[in-house]
């Protein structure tokens, strides 16, 4: 029974393992020019079926409730990813996600990893990152409303005639 326990705790271990390696290795990618997020939702879909696959005495021990629910936490960051990788996103909303974090960043192109994002815990303030995203995206939206009625103004021609009402010039 303690050699069948031991299998299963090193099977749940080294499935762990195989996901911390696999962290490691997306902190390092740039992410505003590299991210690729289906290779994360393709890496985590393969962690997790190895997970699921292992034997069920493997499921009964408490451990492999804490290694599906990193899995599980980690899965629900890849959306907020999606979209914090928007264009709407501007530098006063970084900054509103830096406050709610408690974290502070640079965020030039070329230095701003993966691994920064995942410092900042996002998957602890999921609906806070949703609200500053959709009011980011619906922000553009009201910009490039204001942008289309600027353009079609400064195109237009308008003629101004003199006015008089009797007499009276106006």
């Amino acid at each position: 029974i303690v050699e069948n326990s031991l299998k299963s705790l090193n099977l749940i271990y080294t499935t762990y393992e195989d996901f911390t390696k696999s962290t490691q290795e997306w902190s390092g990618t740039l992410f505003f020019k590299d991210l690729n997020v289906d290779k994360l939702n393709d890496g985590m879909d393969e962690l997790t079926d190895k997970l699921k696959k292992l034997p069920k005495a493997s499921k009964e021990f408490g451990v492999y409730k804490k290694v599906e629910e990193q899995f599980a936490k980690f899965r629900s960051t890849i959306p907020l990813l999606t979209q914090l990788k928007s264009d709407a996103l501007r530098d006063r909303h970084w900054s509103k996600l830096m406050e709610l974090t408690g974290k502070s960043f640079n965020l030039d192109h070329n230095t701003f990893t993966l691994g920064k994002l995942f410092e900042m815990d996002l998957g602890s303030f999921t609906d806070q990152v949703n609200d500053i995203c959709n009011a980011a995206s619906k922000e553009l939206a009201i910009e490039a409303g204001i942008a289309k009625i600027k353009d079609t103004w400064t195109s237009l021609a308008l003629e101004l005639f003199p006015y008089s009402k009797g007499e009276v010039s106006r």
